[in-house]
């Protein structure tokens, strides 16, 4: 055997063996033998096992799945988790001041509905990511409280819902933020505006 092909299986048996040990320290089983193959997939002898097709992040980076540390993945969600609830605050109390500067005779949903769509939002976008604090990085009730069982999406029924609920609020978001900013009226105004020039500009021609 040449040189390049023994570095080229050392390589290899580095990976497989960083895979094995990450998959013991996080409980091994099902779960995690499908995450080992799924996530690492076959590996690569010139990438030395970084995760390909399946992150493109993790592969433009040249970073396998098994390098990302545990105490790394626990502050990513802490940090969803912040931010997710900073910007779900802050739109809903931009909202709410836009809401209460309207002027003129209007009837009080007329007044306070994108307010209403923002609030609703809130606590639909924070859930999952506060779950996901609780459970992976709190670790209560952990292993039975796992909202992912051998599954890329959530399969229990907590995570089904808490996922639908996380849609469902990025949904109420953008209506919220639309009728609180009144953008899509302004974009409609824009847009006869144009075309009423278009064609003024069509008659100008003919004539």
């Amino acid at each position: 055997m040449t040189q390049k092909v023994v570095l080229r299986k050392a390589a290899e048996d580095k990976s497989r063996l960083a895979a094995a040990t990450l998959n013991a320290r996080r409980g091994g089983g099902e779960e995690g033998a499908m995450r080992s193959h799924v996530l690492a997939g076959p590996l690569d002898p010139h990438l030395g096992g970084y995760l390909m097709l399946a992150d493109p992040a993790g592969w433009f980076l040249q970073i396998a799945w098994y390098q990302i540390g545990t105490n790394v993945e626990h502050l990513f969600y802490a940090l969803e988790l912040t931010l997710t609830s900073v910007l779900a605050t802050n739109i809903f109390q931009f909202g709410w001041w836009k809401c209460k500067g309207r002027k003129g005779e209007l009837t009080h949903w007329q007044r306070w509905d994108a307010a209403y769509y923002l609030g609703a939002a809130m606590p639909m976008n924070v859930a999952m990511p506060l779950a996901v604090v609780l459970i992976y990085v709190g670790e209560v009730g952990y292993p039975d409280s796992k909202m992912w069982k051998g599954s890329w999406l959530p399969n229990t029924p907590h995570g089904i819902i808490l996922y639908i609920f996380k849609w469902l609020g990025a949904i109420f978001m953008t209506i919220g933020v639309f009728k609180a900013t009144q953008i899509h009226r302004k974009i409609m105004v824009k847009w006869r505006r144009l075309r009423g020039r278009e064609a003024s500009a069509k008659e100008e021609i003919v004539a």
